[in-house]
């Protein structure tokens, strides 16, 4: 078998900023899909500005974690974001707009860089099994490779976290449905946010071309969703958003994070290792290159790689901050359309037919919990 320095299971954000890390290395990256650009899942593409992996430029997005400019990386912004409840809607004003990328153009950026550092990307190959020891890992697909390091960064069903962690506990099911829709009836740079019932969201906003709206639903391990695509064309009808252009679905398993290895050159990135395997763009883009850097360090005989590994991911993808704020969960049980609507009116206070200054949403965090236990 061909022995490489570092295979990269996935082309995803996390995937392919991992491929960077490794100059002057022999680095393969795998991929299932045929084509690495084309948008294949829910995603609306929303940055928040308090993720600190990027810096617009213009239209032009920055990428701090690999210090990538992409150009025309950007496709919109948005100012304010509309919560609506069942009779109450309260309206926030973002003191930093967020910012909506645009995906193609920021994985051809990522593509063409890690192909620039030497990487070789090779699409349309299955990866069916990872094995090996601490000397070497050995891949199984379509032709079998070896390494000695491998980053997986294939989503939240990674074959190498399933190595990693074969007793992985499932949490939940996420199933989301997305469309694009004609018109857009709300002011611009508006991110609408509904609520749909217990573990039911929309989250519409507006685009370049299209606009997009996906309905997600968070059910049991073994529960069964409602028909999605009837909820979502009903809302959209609803909204006066038009024609209903493009859809799109995906089923995604909700995992406890699968970091806790001691395997020092086998490293996870992206969904694959965050929690409830869901990171956002800048996260995933982070935690690849945190992996990949990781990766190299190990590849150059440091003892310290995997130590700073757990760290870093642990700060970039916020983990302690979600550990601490599992209390909520019985609290978030309780939000029936009643509840949801005493919470909005907490919220925006004094406050009537007028914006919430998002800066002043953590004062009023006491007022809005209380709502819950009434």
């Amino acid at each position: 078998m061909p022995r490489l320095d570092a295979i990269v299971v996935g082309a995803s954000y996390a995937g392919l900023a991992a491929a960077q890390q490794f100059p002057g290395r022999r680095v393969v990256v795998v991929e299932q899909s045929a084509s690495i650009t084309r948008k294949r899942r829910v995603c609306l593409g929303v940055l928040p500005s308090f993720v600190e992996a990027y810096e617009a430029r213009g239209n032009d997005l920055f990428l701090k974690p690999i210090r990538l400019l992409v150009e025309g990386g950007l496709a919109g912004q948005i100012g304010r974001v509309l919560v609506q409840g069942s009779r109450e809607r309260v309206e926030i004003a973002l003191h930093r707009p967020w910012w909506v990328v645009n995906p193609e153009r920021l994985k051809g950026a990522l593509l063409r860089r890690a192909r620039e550092t030497g990487a070789e990307v090779r699409t349309g190959v299955t990866v069916h099994q990872v094995n090996g020891d601490e000397h070497e890992v050995r891949v199984r697909g379509a032709g079998d490779l070896a390494a000695r390091v491998l980053v997986g960064a294939d989503g939240v069903n990674s074959v190498a976290a399933r190595l990693l962690c074969p007793q992985r506990k499932i949490l939940g099911m996420l199933f989301s449905r997305e469309v694009e829709f004609e018109r857009w009836p709300l002011p611009p740079q508006t991110l609408l946010l509904q609520w749909l019932g217990v573990g039911r969201v929309l989250l519409a906003l507006p685009g370049p071309e299209h606009n997009l709206a996906a309905v997600l639903e968070v059910v049991g391990p073994r529960g069964i969703p409602g028909d999605l695509d009837v909820l979502l064309r009903d809302r959209i009808e609803r909204l006066g958003g038009g024609r209903v252009i493009a859809s799109r679905e995906a089923v995604t398993r909700l995992y406890a994070p699968a970091s806790y290895s001691r395997r020092d050159n086998i490293l996870l990135a992206g969904d694959s290792i965050a929690s409830f395997g869901i990171s956002g763009i800048g996260v995933a883009l982070t935690m690849g290159a945190i992996a990949g850097r990781a990766a190299n360090r190990f590849l150059s005989g440091s003892r310290y790689a995997l130590p700073d590994y757990h760290s870093r991911w642990r700060r970039a993808t916020s983990q302690a901050a979600f550990e601490r704020l599992s209390w909520l969960q019985p609290l978030l049980s309780r939000l029936d359309p009643e509840r949801l609507d005493a919470v909005l009116r907490a919220m925006r206070g004094r406050r009537r037919g007028a914006a919430v200054e998002a800066r002043e949403l953590p004062a009023r965090l006491p007022a809005m919990l209380l709502r819950l236990f009434v």
